[in-house]
């Protein structure tokens, strides 16, 4: 259930399941997409679109998983990621409390005009 508190949902579902596994030897990687519904007490229900994945090694008798990402960004109905255009991010501005927009500072190799030889 990720970043969800289960004592404020109202109700809580995953549906249409979608598992690619791979297996070779003791390692086993598992990927897909799923369905979430949930609601908590009060809220509108939310619907998101689940992209899933794992690495499983097999230890003895079981297999432990020893890597876990989902996110939930948009994708369309057949899990492909929908892009959206570049825009500026927030970053906190803890000393203020205000969000700045985040700058992107260029690394050695931008900063350096090939061309001259200069920065």
């Amino acid at each position: 259930m990720g970043d969800l508190d289960a004592s404020s949902l109202y109700r809580y579902r995953i549906e249409d399941i979608d598992v690619n596994c791979d297996v070779q030897g003791d390692i086993a990687t598992v990927r897909g997409f799923y369905t979430e519904d949930f609601q908590h007490h009060g809220a509108d229900l939310e619907r998101v679109r689940v992209r899933y994945s794992m690495v499983l090694q097999r230890d003895a008798d079981h297999w432990q998983i020893v890597w876990n990402h989902r996110d939930i960004q948009e994708f369309t109905d057949e899990g492909v990621y929908v892009k959206k255009p570049n825009r500026t991010l927030p970053t906190d501005d803890r000393r203020s409390g205000r969000v700045r927009p985040r700058t992107r500072h260029r690394t050695a190799f931008e900063s350096h005009d090939h061309r001259t030889g200069t920065a």
